[in-house]
């Protein structure tokens, strides 16, 4: 088992969303009356044991490539009572062939080289009249040159809201539903993520990798709060494939 500090020690999800968010999700997906899940980059499997669990007739299927979250995912999916309607594969999602009703990737689309590579990727796991859940970073707000340096990209680097809503809908789907992060749902985010480090760093003074854990969480906090705060935007999209055998454009 690794020793790095586990983010699913404090985080719900590794995303800035919420409990609302997620039962909004949950709703999404209610009009169907059976719906095979698939979650592409699911991580610690919460999001998806959470989205099993409101759906009685569902079935789910998680991959990541961290078998640490696998196995981690596979316990949560046991604990909740859920784990003959869901497993977890320890696979790289790029790679997966599964077709789906409903397809989530919750800020795992950096696997592909493109968002449209994702996005077309998507839609050939999707049967007929599938729907997408899909959470994704944008420019909530034309950023400072601090806000680019602190993620490592350009103000190029990523889409707007018009550009990727257009995105999406230029990958052959049709938006049903759209909800970006509140600045409270990041700061929540951001302080758990942050309190993984902290609990860790307290638990573990003399483990040797005490200084890089340390460093790592200083850095972070400074990217976030003289960085991208306010300017860094997550958007969870519902959309929806066409029930005919049309190729995305």
């Amino acid at each position: 088992m690794s020793m790095a500090p586990q983010l699913y020690t404090t985080c719900d999800y590794n995303a800035p969303v919420s409990r609302e968010c997620v039962a909004w999700l949950g709703d999404s997906l209610n009009t169907r009356e059976q719906v095979h899940i698939a979650d592409l980059g699911c991580g610690w499997g919460r999001l998806l044991v959470d989205i099993v669990t409101m759906l009685p007739r569902s079935t789910g299927i998680g991959f990541d490539s961290d078998q640490n979250l696998i196995e981690h995912a596979n316990v949560c999916a046991t604990r909740n009572g859920i784990s003959d309607r869901t497993r977890f594969v320890h696979e790289d999602c790029t790679l997966v062939a599964e077709q789906c009703d409903a397809l989530m990737c919750i800020g795992s689309t950096h696997a592909w080289d493109t968002l449209e590579l994702a996005l077309g990727t998507f839609y050939e796991l999707l049967q007929p009249a599938g729907q997408l859940i899909l959470g994704v970073p944008f420019w909530e707000h034309p950023p400072t040159n601090a806000a680019c340096e602190a993620i490592g990209t350009s103000p190029d680097g990523l889409p707007s809201e018009m550009t990727l809503r257009s995105s999406v809908s230029d990958s052959g789907f049709a938006i049903t539903g759209f909800r970006a992060s509140t600045l409270a749902e990041w700061d929540a985010f951001e302080i758990a993520w942050c309190a993984s480090r902290v609990i860790w760093l307290r638990e573990n003074p003399n483990h040797p990798d005490f200084p890089k854990h340390a460093e790592q969480l200083e850095k972070h906090r400074a990217m976030w709060l003289d960085g991208y705060r306010k300017y860094l935007g997550f958007a969870v999209i519902v959309a929806t494939k066409p029930d005919s055998p049309t190729s995305a454009s």
